[in-house]
């Protein structure tokens, strides 16, 4: 794919990749958490990244939405250099949900919506469970109501890739699935999605390919259809059945 860009520059070729990320060291100082590490999302293709605790999931995501910096290696958000910073990506075109609620609970559901990118009538069209909350503190909803939320206001501003960490932390099971089928549907629209998740089989479920990570590393990548009758053998060699649900 190949954008123009201001001054006649051209952007580099990424395959049609919305982000990809090349040779990435990324962590806290100059101590790598994340080594060498390859990921390429296209449109409207779901990537889940799995891995246990510690692994360097949710660090990885940090570098790529611009909250920190890779010690080395390369950002390309939608063909070009990405630009540096959180803010600046998501105006260029990314959309981060980090992990925990992201709300503002002392203003209604309406209010919240309202500040993001894409406004209140956009979100409604994504998730329009949120109708009847408008008026709510969002600071009252259930869990899954906020996370709701939280996905219909990142998801309106109609961005070309998301980042979404552990989206589904801490939900029942049934609010798990209806979460996933969302993102689902918001790519196959054409939203480009890299969701970091412990619940591997709801996961698997939705998305097209898979990375497993440990210990900062990719030790497994493979289509989501040639790994769903894997899911014991990979619980088994690269999970700690203790962080895992689903």
């Amino acid at each position: 794919m190949r954008l123009a860009r201001a001054g006649g520059e051209q952007p580099r070729e990424t395959g049609g990749a919305v982000l990809e990320g090349r040779s990435l060291f990324i962590g806290y100082g100059a101590v790598p958490v994340v080594r060498d590490l390859n990921v390429a999302v296209q449109p409207g293709e779901v990537v889940a990244l799995l891995g246990p605790n510690g692994a360097g999931k949710s660090t990885l995501l940090k570098a790529l939405s611009g909250v920190l910096s890779p010690i080395s290696g390369s950002i390309d958000l939608l063909g070009r250099s990405a630009p540096a910073g959180l803010s600046a990506r998501c105006r260029a075109g990314l959309a981060y949900v980090p992990e925990g609620r992201s709300i503002f609970p002392s203003l209604s559901t309406a209010e919240n919506l309202r500040l993001g990118r894409g406004g209140t009538e956009a979100a409604l069209k994504l998730v329009p469970a949120l109708q009847p909350l408008l008026s709510r503190r969002a600071g009252l909803l259930s869990g899954g109501e906020q996370q709701y939320l939280t996905l219909a206001r990142a998801i309106a501003a109609q961005p070309a890739i998301l980042l979404a960490d552990e989206l589904s932390l801490g939900l029942a099971p049934i609010l798990v699935q209806s979460l996933m089928r969302s993102v689902r549907e918001a790519a196959d629209r054409g939203l480009g999605v890299f969701l970091v998740e412990q619940h591997v089989r709801q996961a698997l479920d939705i998305a097209d390919r898979v990375m497993v990570m440990r210990r900062g590393e990719v030790v497994l990548q493979d289509t989501a259809e040639n790994l769903r009758g894997r899911i014991g053998d990979i619980e088994a060699a690269y999970l700690s059945e203790s962080t895992l649900t689903g």
